[in-house]
C-alpha cells in the first residue's frame, strides 16, 4: 500500500515542487500579491506576505499539470494505473488535479493564520519549545491533511488509505523541504 500511496500523490508532489521553483525564480511576480491584501486583525496580519495569489494560481495549475502528466504516463503504461488509488476513468485527471490543488492551497491558510496570531513572521520558525514543534509539524502536515481529506471525500480513496496518505504525505513533504533546503532552494529546511 505504501507504494500505491506514494504513486498516487505524485501530482501533489509535482505541483509543490513546481510551485517552489516558480517562487524561487520569481516568475509571475505580478501575482505575488498577498491574499489578505494587508488586512489586519488585532494589529496582526491575517496571513502575511507569503500567502499570495501567485501561490494559489501556480499550485492549481502545477498540480493539475502534474495530474495530466500522471494520466498521460498511465495511458502509455496501462499497468501503472493499478498503482493509482485515484481512478482517472472515474475522476477526470484535470478534476483530480484541481481538487488537489485547491486542497493544497487552502489547507495551508489556517496554519499561517495561527502563526500570525502567535506573532511569528512569515517564513520563520516559532523559536523553540512545544509551540515551535507543533507549528513546525503543522507546516509539514497541513497540505497533506487537506489533500488526504479531498482524496477521501472527492477522489474515491478509501478512508484507511487516506489516513496513510496523510502520514506518508507529511513525511514526503518534510523530506522534500529538507532536500530543497539542502540544495539552497528553500531558506528553512523545516
Amino acid at each position: 500500500m505504501i507504494g500505491e500511496i506514494l504513486y498516487t500523490i505524485l501530482p501533489v508532489v509535482g505541483g509543490g515542487i513546481l510551485h517552489m521553483l516558480v517562487v524561487r525564480a520569481n516568475w509571475l511576480s505580478i501575482l505575488a500579491v498577498p491574499l489578505d491584501g494587508g488586512c489586519m486583525l488585532h494589529g496582526k496580519r491575517l496571513l502575511g506576505d507569503h500567502k499570495t495569489w501567485r501561490g494559489v494560481v501556480v499550485i492549481l495549475a502545477a498540480t493539475t499539470a502534474s495530474a495530466g502528466v500522471h494520466a498521460w504516463a498511465e495511458a502509455q503504461q496501462p499497468g501503472w494505473a493499478a498503482w493509482n488509488l485515484v481512478d482517472y476513468a472515474a475522476i477526470v485527471w484535470w478534476q483530480a488535479g484541481l481538487w488537489w490543488g485547491m486542497a493544497y492551497a487552502l489547507s495551508e491558510l489556517p496554519n499561517s493564520f495561527l502563526k500570525r496570531r502567535a506573532g511569528i513572521a512569515p517564513g520563520r520558525g516559532a523559536g523553540g519549545g512545544a509551540r515551535s514543534t507543533l507549528l513546525a509539524f503543522m507546516d509539514q502536515a497541513d497540505s497533506a491533511i487537506g489533500c488526504s481529506l479531498v482524496a477521501w471525500l472527492a477522489l474515491g480513496v478509501d478512508f484507511h488509505a487516506a489516513l496513510w496518505m496523510m502520514l506518508l504525505g507529511t513525511a514526503v513533504h518534510l523530506l522534500i523541504n529538507m532536500l530543497l533546503g539542502f540544495c539552497g532552494l528553500r531558506q528553512r529546511m523545516i
